[in-house]
């Protein structure tokens, strides 16, 4: 039924009226099927259609008619799986994560996934489970697109819970979650093109993870520059990405971080994206151990002044020559670094050995 320029459809399970582009209940959480304005007129059009020529083709009105609702039928399957999250409820999170990180890979503007959980409170909302489900998709995996360098380049802006039932205290819910990127899907390829083509200048086949890690660090310090010219371009959102570090040849630190990461994972060299909430910087495994590394602090420099490269977890120095590793400043370092070995001291230090 319409109401001025509104039209309105109505649940199929309490008969709760709801906009007709709403895809749930709001009162029970049922998901709702296309309005019933919308159907009728659908159908009233092909049964025109079917009448005008019934004159001429008496034959073909039923065959017209079926058409007609086949594709209302094939209509509503598509708003069903648009709306209806993914095809089971998962009950963890790092099975949701995974159904989402495709959707987040193609750049998708609304991620969508089903979960059977009772780590909801309806009064809060789903925001926690998003981001949950979204630190399971930016994961660490090897691939140099996916893992940590996700968390750069996108995040929510909006979640859209629906609950469609409940068992005790589980619930069964839908997610919308809205996304924003900093890169689109072709910039995307078009960096993924430019990495390979990089790789393939540095001729690293056959060489040692630390002669490929010197080789990447080398190359970015040698053709990226830090942008100060964008610094404060809130509008800008490119020079947040490996993709203005390759193509304009100049970015700020999560940009430069970010190609570090694309390069040497894409190398075979496990890497990591560190953040705090003024800069990002990288760490990779050699040998066992792990070292950190900061080419934004080391751009431009040539290789025997470099103050950055392959740092130890108390040799790592920032912000002016403050220590803030094991015995640093509050220890900024090694508090989000748990689970990781890491040297003492720079690589090939022969301190690491006592």
């Amino acid at each position: 039924m319409s109401e001025g320029n509104y039209s309105y459809k109505f649940c199929p399970k309490c008969g709760a009226r709801a906009n007709s582009d709403s895809a749930f209940c709001v009162k029970c959480g049922a998901p709702l099927r296309p309005s019933n304005t919308e159907t009728k007129t659908s159908a009233q059009g092909s049964g025109q259609a079917a009448a005008s020529q019934s004159a001429a083709k008496p034959q073909q009105k039923k065959g017209s008619a079926k058409g007609a609702i086949v594709m209302i039928a094939l209509a509503a399957l598509v708003v069903w799986a648009l709306f209806s999250g993914s095809t089971q409820h998962y009950k963890d999170y790092p099975s949701a994560g995974a159904h989402v990180l495709p959707q987040m890979l193609k750049h998708d503007e609304t991620l969508y996934v089903s979960m059977s959980t009772a780590d909801y409170n309806p009064f809060l909302g789903g925001q926690s489970l998003a981001d949950k489900i979204l630190t399971e998709a930016e994961r660490y995996s090897g691939k140099a697109a996916e893992g940590e360098r996700l968390g750069l380049l996108c995040w929510p802006t909006q979640v859209e819970t629906y609950q469609t039932g409940k068992k005790g205290d589980v619930y069964d819910l839908n997610l919308k979650i809205h996304m924003q990127y900093f890169l689109t899907e072709a910039q995307d390829k078009e960096l993924a093109a430019s990495v390979q083509s990089i790789l393939s200048g540095l001729r690293l086949d056959g060489l040692s993870d630390y002669e490929k890690v010197r080789a990447i660090y080398n190359y970015i310090c040698a053709h990226v520059t830090y942008d100060y010219d964008r610094l404060e371009d809130d509008s800008d959102v490119l020079k947040y990405t490996a993709y203005a570090a390759v193509k304009r040849g100049t970015a700020v630190c999560s940009g430069v971080a970010d190609l570090f990461y694309y390069l040497a994972n894409s190398a075979g060299v496990e890497t990591h994206i560190k953040t705090n909430t003024i800069h990002a910087w990288n760490f990779v495994k050699l040998g066992g151990k792990y070292y950190y590394l900061d080419a934004t602090w080391d751009l431009g420099k040539n290789e025997a002044n470099y103050d950055y490269f392959l740092k130890g977890s108390v040799d790592f120095q920032h912000y002016g020559g403050i220590l803030i590793g094991l015995h640093g400043a509050g220890n900024l370092l090694t508090n989000t670094d748990k689970g990781y070995d890491f040297s003492h001291y720079e690589y090939g230090s022969p301190l690491n050995d006592r």
